[in-house]
């Protein structure tokens, strides 16, 4: 009986590490699955912790992107728009309120407001072979700073053009 004791015994501390592998489920395998996963939802913290401080810096550089593209697209339009005035006053029995009404024309066709601008035109009836100048001052406020009401002050952009009478 002591055989079939010791056998009883043996079934039973069989059992026993059966059921204990049917809670556990632990092989080398499922250990390094486990380890695996744990790593996984720990990186999406990781990475939501990255975007937190990344997301920012981002967006500052879009915004000032699109700041810096449309500071050059009013530097550019009045640019010509001075150009335009400085042709059209180029002509011979040109004058003052020609060249006005040209560049006011351009600069309303180029989406900006010519009541904002600042234009100046020296020698518009001058003779043959003198200069025309024609300088624009329009000012510049960043739409972001518009929005959230943070600045008043605005910079001036500026642009002339000088051609000689025909």
């Amino acid at each position: 009986m002591v055989g079939a004791a010791g056998d009883a015994d043996y079934a039973y501390g069989d059992h026993h590490h059966a059921l204990l592998m049917e809670v556990n489920m632990t092989t080398p395998e499922d250990r390094v699955t486990e380890q695996i996963r744990g790593r996984v939802h720990r990186t999406r913290g990781q990475s939501t912790v990255e975007l937190a401080f990344a997301a920012p810096i981002f967006m500052l550089l879009v915004i000032g992107m699109i700041e810096y593209g449309r500071a050059m697209m009013i530097h550019h339009t009045i640019t010509n728009a001075a150009r335009e005035g400085a042709r059209v006053g180029a002509f011979s029995g040109s004058d003052a309120g020609t060249v006005q009404t040209a560049v006011d024309k351009y600069l309303n066709g180029g989406g900006l407001e010519s009541a904002k601008a600042q234009i100046t035109i020296s020698g518009a009836k001058a003779a043959s072979g003198s200069d025309v100048a024609v300088t624009i001052n329009y000012p510049y406020t960043s739409i972001v700073l518009e929005l959230i009401h943070a600045s008043s002050n605005s910079l001036t952009l500026s642009a002339n053009s000088t051609m000689i009478h025909e």
